[in-house]
């Protein structure tokens, strides 16, 4: 019993000693805490590729809507137009050279509204 706790003792102190030098590793201007800061630029990066793949894939939803008939011509050139329209807006948005928070929000409550429309145009039984 008294080898089974000292044994349980040293793997917990090897371990917390791992994890330590793991976190020393890292430069100290990104430490804060036990908790690394995320930078800046990789934010940004994300917030792109999530607009830009919500984007991609609305377009191929009305254009898969359009081939199959559930979507009719002049509803595909409304989604398309309206479509345009958010990624016109994302280039204003981005003309400073970012996309805060507050622009993130816009354009994906924007996207979310398309979306929903697509849905609705693909099932309102109107066929071309």
């Amino acid at each position: 019993m008294k080898r089974t706790f000292i044994l349980l003792a040293a793997c917990g102190l090897v371990g917390t000693a791992t994890l330590a030098g793991a976190a020393s590793a890292q430069p100290a201007s990104h430490r804060v805490g036990p908790f690394v800061a995320v930078q800046y630029d990789q934010r940004q990066s994300e917030r792109q590729a999530t607009i830009d793949d919500r984007e991609a894939r609305l377009r191929t939803r009305i254009e898969h809507g359009m081939r199959d008939g559930g979507i009719t011509r002049e509803e595909g050139r409304r989604l398309f137009r309206d479509l345009d329209g958010i990624h016109r807006k994302e280039r204003a948005f981005r003309a400073d050279g970012r996309l805060d928070r507050r622009e993130f929000d816009e354009l994906n409550a924007d996207l979310d509204r398309l979306g929903m429309r697509v849905r609705h145009e693909r099932w309102d039984e109107q066929r071309r």
